[in-house]
């Protein structure tokens, strides 16, 4: 790593562990092709058509809700969340029955070819409904990297504003934030960083990525905290200070976050992180 002060941030020459930018055979790491986003585009438009009793709806492999302990909806991957109002509390029922009844956490249910999979961070409730073949550990890890997504849009503090009111809304403050979501979602799903906790490295020579750390070391400023410098969700160099390091759930919300559709219109754009 290239040399600098005491006091300030240092290299990182890759933030470890990291998988191959190339990714394992049957994994895309790279944006998807704008047939396949006009694609994906109509498919939004269509979620809000559907509701559980739609042969539609039920034909999707992967569902993922988030609702309040409440039972106030505040995310489907698919369908109207207000059109699938009872679905949601059947899902906060089973929840609550097995915390009263046994004093236990549910954790997942099978049934038949599909996998539930429940994942509890009070007063959020998280879960995933799949007929993909995934483990159940699988499932509860993407139920995790999608509680992360969460906290980066909402911050910790609307626990305090559920605990005050909890049939409080939560879509209220989501901030039209549904297509990143959505787009986590489906990153994870084609992406086996999310698996391994990890972030693709820009496949370049040793002596370029050190002249590009360098370039961004001399034009930094004297406070700078962090400095990233990515590629098609490649990560080429970050620089980050000696005590403090980003994760790479981190990274990951972060790059999502820059490659939102919103933020691509824009040339430029400012964000509290």
């Amino acid at each position: 790593p290239a040399a600098s002060d005491a006091s300030g941030p240092t290299p990182s020459p890759s933030p470890a562990p990291s998988s191959s930018p190339d990714g394992p055979q049957g994994f895309s790491t790279v944006p998807l092709d704008f047939a396949e986003e006009a694609n994906a585009a109509r498919k939004r438009a269509h979620k809000y058509e559907e509701d559980h009793s739609m042969a539609s709806w039920a034909l999707h492999k992967k569902h993922m809700f988030i609702l309040t302990s409440a039972a106030k909806p505040v995310f489907s991957r698919w369908g109207d969340e207000d059109k699938l109002s009872g679905f949601f509390c059947v899902l906060q029922a089973l929840v609550s029955f097995t915390n009263s009844h046994h004093d236990d956490c549910l954790r997942s249910i099978v049934a038949g070819d599909h996998t539930f999979v429940f994942y509890i961070e009070d007063p959020l409730y998280l879960v995933a409904v799949a007929r993909t073949g995934e483990s159940e550990m699988q499932l509860r890890i993407q139920l995790h990297f999608l509680m992360s997504e969460m906290l980066s849009i909402l911050s910790s503090s609307f626990k305090n504003r559920l605990k005050k009111q909890p049939n409080f809304d939560l879509r209220k403050l989501l901030g039209g934030t549904e297509m990143n979501i959505t787009n986590y979602i489906r990153r994870m799903d084609r992406d086996p960083s999310f698996m391994f906790d990890a972030t693709h490295i820009a496949r370049l020579g040793a002596p370029l990525r050190r002249e590009i750390t360098d370039m961004l070391m001399h034009a930094r400023p004297p406070r700078l905290l962090f400095a990233l410098l990515m590629v098609n969700y490649q990560v080429v160099t970050l620089i980050q200070p000696p005590r403090h390091s980003l994760a790479p759930t981190d990274l990951l919300i972060l790059l999502n976050f820059v490659h939102s559709p919103a933020l691509q219109r824009q040339q430029e754009s400012f964000a509290p992180i």
